[in-house]
């Protein structure tokens, strides 16, 4: 069983990304980890990043991954996930087409 999850990195890192995947040894926070966030979480991980590493959103890519979810260790914050092995990247794709389609509307299935 997997699900999808997202993890937002710079531009300079996407080819090798590509090449290599996600590898929590290049990770330059604290904790040496891959960071993933879920659906709920991405606009905030995108903002998140942005803010960290001082760039603007448009310098910024949304790697799509797919990964069991009883792998990922939970982080202290809803939707946020660690994962400490290196993982393939499904897709690839600006941050900024996520910012663009505006906000997300849930839908009842209610009659």
């Amino acid at each position: 069983m997997w699900r999808r999850f997202y993890h937002v990195t710079h531009e300079v890192n996407v080819a090798s990304i590509i090449e290599n995947g996600l590898d929590p040894d290049r990770s330059r926070g604290k904790i040496k980890a891959v960071w993933l966030a879920d659906s709920k979480r991405l606009i905030w991980a995108i903002s998140h990043v942005a803010l960290k590493q001082f760039c603007v959103p448009s310098r910024l890519w949304v790697c799509l991954v797919h990964v069991d979810p009883r792998e990922l260790q939970r982080f202290r914050w809803d939707g946020i996930y660690l994962l400490k092995r290196t993982i393939e990247i499904y897709e690839v794709y600006p941050a900024e087409e996520i910012l663009n389609r505006g906000p997300i509307r849930l839908v009842s299935k209610r009659n």
